[in-house]
């Protein structure tokens, strides 16, 4: 039974703790610093869940918020809301912290869900007395900070005023941002990622594809043990891997691939490999169409 009733994605979180380590130049400190983060779309994830950010300096009162929250989602427990730069910003973090300039503090925060293709705005400020109060970097990248398989974070800008969102810098001078800087510090995020099925099999990358292909041939020839399996229980056996249970191996690869070397000129190897791709596809879609 359990193999008809295939879940879609993960029950469990799987943190990744990749405490983005961003590089530290030690350019400024100042009273905040504002940066987007982008969800990548090349992993079949479902879910990702920024859970803590991590800073240091002076510190003092700290808020964060963050923007592109939607306010009747429980998930995301809003608290509080403004107005600013054509955005609806959320407090998701609020702590009175002691100073810490050689190590970072971490800010859990009311957790930010995110989808694969979304970009957030995030937004760490410091109303303590002083310009040392967040340290953060000149962008020297002027588009990617800092990106993994998962998340990208792009460049960003630097607020002057101990005022959440100012316009007036700490001397009284109107003009309070700084654009072109960079987040220094730490991102946690967790990932909750898509369970394989047939409707969702070409998220999961040309690896998982070869996988799926060798063993659904392997179902299909009468000698194999694997014959006697009907195919939604394959189903089921690839529903319960990982998307990197196929991670690319060069060597493993040829050993699967190889094939007695013919002397043929490389057009004919192409139009090979094209038609074997194609027998491939063609393959696949004969059986997920059932």
């Amino acid at each position: 039974m359990a193999a008809l009733t295939r879940p879609s994605e993960a029950t469990y979180v799987c943190h990744e703790h990749v405490k983005v380590d961003t590089l530290d130049h030690r350019d400024h400190t100042f009273c905040g610093v504002m940066f987007p983060i982008e969800i990548k779309q090349n992993l079949p994830v479902e879910t990702l869940k920024i859970e803590s950010l991590a800073v240091r300096g002076r510190l003092g009162p700290i808020t964060v918020w963050a923007s592109g929250i939607d306010p009747q989602n429980e998930e995301d427990n809003v608290n509080e809301q403004v107005q600013h730069f054509g955005r609806t910003w959320s407090k998701i973090y609020q702590h009175t912290h002691f100073p810490s300039t050689s190590q970072y503090v971490e800010l859990k925060l009311l957790p930010v869900v995110l989808k694969p293709g979304e970009t957030y705005m995030f937004y760490i400020h410091s109303s303590h007395p002083s310009d040392q109060a967040i340290v953060y970097d000149n962008a020297r990248n002027r588009s990617i900070i800092y990106q993994d398989d998962a998340i990208r974070i792009n460049v960003g800008r630097a607020h002057l005023s101990t005022t959440p969102f100012g316009d007036t810098s700490i001397w009284g001078y109107p003009g309070a941002w700084r654009d072109y800087r960079a987040f220094v510090g730490q991102v946690n995020y967790g990932i909750i990622y898509k369970l394989w099925s047939p409707q969702n099999h070409l998220t999961f990358g040309s690896d998982f594809d070869q996988m799926v292909v060798v063993l659904l041939l392997c179902q299909r020839r009468h000698e194999s043990p694997m014959s006697i399996l009907p195919d939604d229980c394959i189903y089921y056996i690839l529903n319960m891997c990982g998307y990197n249970w196929s991670a690319p191996c060069v060597k493993g690869r040829k050993i699967l691939a190889y094939r007695k070397p013919f002397k043929t000129d490389n057009s004919k190897k192409e139009k090979k490999a094209i038609t074997r791709r194609a027998k491939e596809k063609s393959f696949l879609r004969k059986i997920f169409s059932r």
